[in-house]
């Protein structure tokens, strides 16, 4: 029997919930403060992907099993026996759990159909590899959530102008204080990943859509062994018109590879009307951009010639 809890709903009075639902709602509570806490925000997820498991197997084991072993020692004699089949089915539910070896088996397979099933419907095979990293010190919207986050979790105080303060009275100031900025990166982690996987959508079903041409992609999300930030790698297949024009640019150059990349390069430089290069005026270190292109907004952008040289420099 699950655990019960009582909480305070919206009313102010006492109701009694699930420790599930309690742990869901803690993970996703935008007003909760423990969301600072990163040790402390695995374990209400542990919580809810364990009971989350358990329900449902004890679901497959009932509904899908006439007559499950009742212990260790009977499992154990049945496989001496050569009785396979209670495992060969657990296997099969194995792929439910995040992190299994048949999980991770299953989105292999995943991707293999996606592949083997846009073939077949004519589409191709996917033609562009993408990875899309997290800016997290440097987007300022990004920013602005950290600093409504902090806000929050230190208890809405404004000082006498109206600017948002901690508890202690100190400016919150992510945009100055590159420590504090760096503190709150590590501390609410959770923040990151839920804006870094709504801004990669939204990215795919703009630029990658209208500009790059995107018609079907797969994608996973990963963590960066060294800083543990989340990115993301894109598997996609172009437009048919897209394919087909580069396609026929290769097939003109009837194997030079040199006139193959340049030909590339020229269609690059159609399709985003960009280039890595930088324009001679920008050689002048007096003219040459110190800030960094993805600390600015593209709605922001008055010249785009200075972006372009801006993004170049830094190579971003």
């Amino acid at each position: 029997m699950r655990a019960l809890v009582e909480s305070l709903d919206a009313r102010g009075w006492y109701r009694t919930v699930t420790m599930m639902a309690m742990s869901s709602t803690v993970t996703r509570n935008h007003s909760s403060s423990s969301r600072r806490a990163r040790k402390w925000m695995l374990y209400p997820y542990n919580y809810c992907l364990r009971q989350r498991n358990k329900d449902s197997g004890s679901c497959f084991v009932n509904s899908h099993i006439s007559n499950p072993p009742c212990s260790l020692d009977e499992l154990q004699t049945s496989l001496k026996k050569g009785d396979h089949s209670f495992v060969h089915k657990m296997v099969f539910y194995i792929k439910r759990i995040r992190g299994s070896d048949a999980y991770w088996r299953q989105k292999r397979a995943e991707l293999y159909n996606f592949v083997h099933y846009h073939i077949a419907e004519g589409h191709g095979p996917p033609n562009g590899f993408f990875t899309l990293s997290c800016a997290e010190c440097f987007w300022p919207d990004m920013i602005r959530l950290l600093e409504d986050r902090i806000w929050i979790a230190e208890g809405r105080h404004r000082n006498g102008p109206g600017a948002k303060i901690d508890k202690l009275g100190n400016l919150i100031d992510l945009v100055n204080d590159r420590k504090a900025r760096n503190k709150a990166v590590n501390d609410y982690a959770v923040v990151i990943q839920e804006f870094f996987i709504r801004r990669t959508e939204d990215c795919l079903n703009t630029v990658g859509r209208d500009v790059l041409g995107i018609e079907h992609y797969w994608l996973r999300f990963e963590f960066a062994k060294g800083r543990g930030q989340i990115h993301a790698h894109i598997v996609a297949t172009l437009k048919k018109e897209i394919q087909n024009e580069i396609q026929d640019q290769v097939n003109s150059a009837r194997g030079n590879r040199g006139r193959e990349a340049e030909m590339m390069s020229d269609w690059a430089d159609r399709q985003f009307g960009m280039t890595v290069k930088i324009n001679e005026p920008m050689e002048d270190e007096s003219q040459r951009p110190t800030k960094l292109a993805s600390t600015i907004r593209l709605a922001e952008v008055d010249d785009y010639r200075l972006d372009e040289a801006m993004l170049c420099a830094k190579k971003q």
